[in-house]
């Protein structure tokens, strides 16, 4: 069995304050063959049950995410791209809507992809590490980003808690090269 850390529980709610990209970095996500195998939660105290979520990735990285006690479970493609020695997800917004209905226990028993509205090709990122049979993710500090925004470095605008960054897939690729520290555990003073 492999290991996703409790961390990363604490992460989905932080989600729903968080940075949205207008374009994928890349044109054609791909599956990370390493992320496939059955995993579970690990560590912390927020968990009761440790064991309370079930988490499979095949080989086509196709996530069955399935809570043990009440049966809800959601379905997605864990698709992304590695770029300069990091690897990302490449999350839709309707795997996002998936996840945090999944964190906010409500029922729903959907594929992820299938809420996403027509012609919307937003992602948010997760960048993650794989270190033997433990995943670790981050997410990216909105202030951090909103910082670069206000400077002009980045182009974006703030719309509700989120922010939408509006480059093009090339200049998102350079800025990730630039700016590797925006990764974290989301806004500044979150617990995490």
């Amino acid at each position: 069995m492999r290991a996703i850390p409790w961390t990363l529980f604490v992460l989905l709610p932080l989600l729903g304050g968080c940075v949205v990209f207008e374009h994928n970095p890349v044109d054609q996500p791909k599956c990370n063959p390493n992320l496939a195998g059955n995993w579970m939660v690990v560590g912390g105290d927020l968990l009761e049950d440790r064991n309370a979520s079930s988490i499979q990735v095949d080989a086509a990285c196709t996530v069955q995410w399935h809570d043990l006690q009440d049966g809800r479970r959601v379905h997605f493609k864990a698709l992304g791209f590695d770029h300069h020695g990091y690897h990302y997800l490449t999350l839709s917004s309707a795997d996002v809507l998936a996840l945090l209905r999944l964190e906010q226990n409500q029922s729903l028993d959907t594929e992820g992809g299938a809420e996403a509205a027509e012609g919307d090709n937003s992602v948010m990122l997760l960048r993650y590490q794989l270190q033997g049979d433990e995943f670790t993710g981050e997410i990216i500090n909105p202030d951090a980003v909103e910082r670069l925004i206000d400077k002009g470095e980045l182009k974006g605008t703030k719309e509700g808690s989120s922010i939408v960054v509006q480059e093009s897939p090339f200049r998102l690729r350079r800025w990730l090269t630039r700016e590797p520290g925006v990764f974290g555990k989301g806004r500044e003073g979150d617990p995490g």
